[in-house]
């Protein structure tokens, strides 16, 4: 009979363990619950009609951006267009002063559609009469505007002209200050200025001069004989 008793007396004290262990096990759970911000919780004095806004509430402050919106989503720029052109008369400008964002390359340019196309290497003994050597700089100005500047090179003869010479030293200058070229036409060139007072330094776009170069040209690219270009110069179209 005291058998009996003191094995009941052990089941009793480990139901009462065991209790104590789901009790303890639900403590440590309802720990791990955490409030969320601007919801009301349990035994919050708090209400949902303290968040409600009047209908008459026109406050231009409750709706407008932080100042740093960009930096807090982590915003960033993508660049789209990249236009082939030179700078103009009243643009300050800078030119990336690494080689390797820079070709050397002949281009065909259709003057009536004042536009430039690359010519691929197996196509140029083709068109001898109608490319112009150049070097495409990566150019940017003040207002971050990325564009590409193509500028004539000697051809066989290597004879230069004064356009091209002010030009090459414009892409020169502009590779260390901001450099603007002023049509004077009085000498019928272009004046070479250098700003003394801008000391900010330009920020070139993330990408590489490849991407830079399909950006610009896209479909203005002549890979055979007949690309529309090239008809249309023979008279084919």
């Amino acid at each position: 009979m005291e058998s009996k008793n003191n094995v009941k007396h052990l089941a009793d004290e480990t139901i009462s363990c065991e209790g104590k262990a789901q009790e303890a096990e639900k403590i440590e759970i309802d720990d791990l619950h955490f409030p969320v911000a601007g919801v009301p919780q349990n035994g919050d004095s708090r209400s949902t009609s303290s968040l409600s806004v009047s209908k008459e509430d026109w406050d231009l402050n409750a709706l407008r951006l932080d100042q740093n919106f960009d930096t807090i989503i982590g915003a960033q720029q993508v660049l789209t267009v990249v236009r082939v052109r030179k700078p103009n008369n009243q643009e300050w400008f800078r030119i990336h002063p690494s080689e390797e964002w820079r070709l050397q390359t002949p281009v065909l340019r259709l003057k009536e559609d004042r536009e430039d196309y690359l010519v691929h290497l197996n196509v140029r003994k083709a068109v001898l009469d109608e490319i112009q050597p150049v070097i495409l700089f990566s150019a940017i100005n003040r207002q971050g505007e990325v564009f590409i500047w193509p500028v004539r090179l000697p051809r066989g003869d290597g004879r230069t002209d004064p356009f091209m010479e002010s030009d090459m030293m414009a892409a020169k200058e502009a590779e260390r200050k901001w450099t603007r070229r002023q049509w004077v036409p009085e000498n019928k060139t272009h004046k070479v200025m250098v700003a003394q007072n801008l000391p900010e330094e330009p920020v070139w776009p993330e990408i590489t001069f490849q991407e830079l170069i399909k950006k610009a040209f896209k479909d203005r690219y002549i890979r055979d004989l007949d690309h529309p270009v090239l008809k249309r110069l023979r008279g084919e179209e």
